[in-house]
């Protein structure tokens, strides 16, 4: 249950990775396309205002035409044929009765036959002028008809054409910036594919270029209709309203077809789901964000396969660490005894003993007690970071005071010695209390480590050298185990908390690999070897902390400040 447990997990958290990884994926490419639109919208006006100005100067300039034939033809006849119907219709009023007519030819009266003949005459002349400019504004009319039809081509002529260059300047800006994509090179036209943005290019290149051919061919279609109406009277004007029409028809039919195209992708919601996708390239955005994912996954495993075959050997064959001590090692450290939960130290008449707050059990009433503001003066950050301040100093011969840990219910406590000019590297964090010579304190030495390979390894770049005479109290979790160096021991980076001065410090690489590979042991422990020294090791460093593991955040970041400089 507990291995489903975790598989589920590792499963759901990838899937959420993988989740992200699409999500900025979308973003990046929305972004990518906002900025190509912006290009593009840029590269486009220059050629669309021409082609804008173009089209309203032609426009301007049929109106004017139009409405100047139009004025000097049909008012002109209109205002001749006026005055012709006025000039005639006093001549009919003048006409007599048809009675009167047969009386002068009875009677043979010849002047008034002749002046009647005259006026019949007169008035039929009237007529056939009036018969004349009627037809005369007829044929105007036709001409201003044929006209319009010639402005309507010659327009219909001019949006196909500024279609067609509308989709070919378009078409062009698609082209260049996929050239310009092609002749990338390296790590740009790299992230290029990773983020689709040849793939995508080309599908605007497409688009754009798909209805160039069929815009060009309808606006020679059109200009071969307008060439036709140019080409003769009333048969090109009859063969340019029937191009007109057919025109018109074909439009129609056209807008027809589009909107019901139009229509049935919108009313499928199957259809716009797949549009929204293939616009977006979801299918190439969910490998992309696949592959990514699956190098995120891998990539920490590469890393360990380098650091396996490549720095943990390199590292074990830097020279060891070795802190110079002035004067030499002097005596060797003697053994010490196992730890337990709470010893007791009995001091002598020149003795003084130093202890922390929460490791002061218990005392005797004749002691005497002082407060030591700070373990060393001359270290006074170090004092203050390893906790060493705000000490409780007792005096006293015979005078017994019994260690122990009052907080931490894991620590146990052992005493270790120093002789006259022993040294030991200890982490004071590990140090509980010290007992010393009444006037002369302990000594504490720093060593810096800075240009050690094997010093950044272990991420400790300086070394705290405490000098004997001394007894000092070490606590750790779980116990502290003092044990002689030998050939050589291999610990964890946090169990070793001392060790003689005259030992060799490096790392080593962890006993197996596959737990290393899969996340559960660390890459480099610590080595101590090549001395008779012995070694100081907590069992347990971890023991007593919150979560039991390592701490992370702000905690972790200073755990990991503190070990760099010794403490």
């Amino acid at each position: 249950m507990q291995v489903l447990k975790l598989v589920i997990g590792w499963i759901a958290r990838h899937f959420v990775l993988w989740i992200l990884l699409i999500g900025a994926l979308l973003v990046w490419n929305a972004w990518q396309v906002g900025a190509e639109r912006e290009l593009r919208a840029d590269a486009l006006e220059q050629a669309l205002t021409e082609i804008e100005t173009r089209r309203e100067v032609g426009e301007n300039a049929l109106r004017e035409a139009e409405a100047d034939a139009r004025g000097r033809s049909v008012e002109v006849l209109q205002g001749m044929l006026a005055e012709a119907k006025a000039g005639r219709a006093p001549l009919i009023g003048q006409r007599r009765s048809d009675l009167k007519r047969r009386a002068s030819i009875a009677l043979a009266d010849s002047d008034a036959i002749i002046a009647d003949q005259t006026l019949e005459l007169e008035i039929a002349v009237a007529t056939r002028k009036i018969a004349g400019l009627e037809r005369s504004i007829a044929a105007t009319e036709a001409q201003l008809d044929r006209a319009a039809m010639m402005t309507a081509a010659i327009r219909a002529w001019r949006d196909a054409d500024a279609k067609w260059r509308r989709a070919a300047a378009a078409c062009d800006a698609a082209t260049e910036r996929v050239d310009r994509y092609e002749a990338r090179r390296g790590l740009d036209r790299f992230f290029g594919s990773i983020t689709g943005q040849g793939r995508r290019l080309r599908s605007i290149r497409d688009e754009q270029c798909s209805g160039v051919a069929a815009l060009a061919s309808r606006a020679g279609r059109v200009k071969e209709i307008l060439d036709e109406t140019r080409r003769g009277g009333a048969a090109a004007a009859r063969a340019g309203a029937w191009s007109q029409e057919r025109l018109e028809s074909a439009d129609t039919t056209l807008r027809e077809a589009v909107a019901r195209e139009r229509e049935g992708a919108e009313g499928s919601a199957r259809a716009q789901i797949r549009k929204k996708w293939t616009d977006w390239g979801m299918t190439a955005i969910l490998w992309q964000a696949f592959f990514a994912l699956l190098l995120l996954i891998a990539t920490p495993y590469l890393i360990r396969l380098l650091f396996w075959f490549v720095l943990a050997p390199l590292a074990e064959r830097r020279p060891s660490i070795r802190i110079a001590v002035p004067g030499g090692v002097g005596a060797p450290m003697p053994p010490a005894d196992p730890s337990k939960t709470s010893i007791s130290v009995t001091l002598d008449k020149d003795e003084e003993l130093l202890v922390r707050q929460d490791y002061l059990q218990s005392s005797s009433v004749r002691g005497a007690k002082e407060t030591q503001w700070m373990l060393d003066t001359r270290h006074p950050l170090s004092s203050l970071a390893s906790g060493l301040w705000f000490l409780t100093r007792i005096r006293g011969a015979d005078e017994v005071t019994t260690i122990s840990a009052v907080h931490d219910p894991f620590a146990e406590v052992t005493a270790i010695t120093l002789p006259d000019n022993g040294a030991a590297v200890l982490h004071p964090r590990a140090l509980a209390a010290v007992v010393q010579k009444q006037g002369q304190p302990l000594r504490i030495t720093s060593h810096w480590r800075l240009f050690s390979l094997n010093a950044w390894l272990t991420m400790q770049l300086r070394f705290l050298v405490f000098h004997g005479p001394a007894r000092l109290i070490i606590k750790g979790g779980r116990g502290v185990r003092v044990e002689p160096a030998g050939a050589g021991r291999i610990f964890g980076q946090d169990q070793l908390v001392g060790f003689s001065a005259d030992l060799a410090y490096a790392v080593a690489r962890t006993e197996t690999f596959w737990p290393y590979f899969l996340g559960r042991e660390q890459l480099l422990k610590d080595r101590v070897l090549d001395g008779e020294g012995m070694l100081i090791v907590e069992e347990s460093p971890m023991a007593g902390r919150k979560g039991a593991g390592p701490r992370g955040g702000l905690e972790g970041a200073m755990d990991a400040a503190l070990k760099a400089v010794g403490l």
